[in-house]
């Protein structure tokens, strides 16, 4: 069994510990001890099991890197862009977790978090998500884990929105006759053709 012992930094526990000549430290992304010792139990084990016992683990870091490897290039320009603002935001909640060990309450951690603290909108968590999502499955794809924990938690997230009330022609004509003539152009071409700014 491998060495170890608890520390905090902050408010948040820490573990480290040393197996097979080899030293781990990680957050434990909690302040409450009795659940501090529970995750450091778990994590031990895995780390036990790989260095003892040559079970092979994979860290979310490179499950994020194999999936970027095959899936990025599959993927529009906005929506690459848009899964590297996810991960990366999502990222100091899973760094450093075995791809194995990320659960439901790892994802209702994260959820909790980015609404709470983060104050972002049902919407950008679901986002999130959902590129954690597609690293998950790729994952479980290479064999790495069993199951997606990201689906249930979406339909969890729900989006309110105001309704789109779209301009009438009479507003249109008056922002075409208050607009250069060159951009009063522009806009008889998008409403004709449907164009987006993009």
């Amino acid at each position: 069994m491998p060495k170890e012992n608890l520390y905090k930094r902050g408010a948040v526990w820490w573990m480290r510990c040393s197996a097979n000549g080899v030293e781990y430290r990680a957050s434990l992304r909690t302040g409450d001890l009795k659940t501090a010792r529970r995750l450091r139990d778990k994590r031990l084990a895995e780390i036990t099991a790989a260095a003892y016992h040559g079970e092979v683990r994979h860290t979310w870091e490179e499950a994020v890197i194999e999936w970027s490897k095959f899936q990025i290039a599959q993927l529009s320009r906005t929506t690459s862009k848009r899964y590297g603002v996810s991960l990366k935001q999502c990222e100091p909640f899973l760094r450093g977790l075995d791809v194995l060990a990320i659960d439901g309450r790892t994802i209702q951690h994260l959820i909790n978090q980015r609404r709470q603290v983060d104050k972002a909108t049902p919407a950008t968590v679901r986002r999130d998500l959902t590129a954690i999502s597609r690293v998950l499955e790729y994952a479980e794809a290479l064999g790495w884990r069993e199951g997606n924990p990201t689906l249930s938690k979406r339909k969890l997230l729900r989006e309110r929105r105001d309704p789109i009330i779209l301009p009438t022609d009479t507003h249109i004509a008056c922002v075409i006759e208050a607009s250069s003539p060159r951009f009063g152009a522009l806009i008889r071409a998008a409403l004709l053709t449907g164009c987006r700014q993009e």
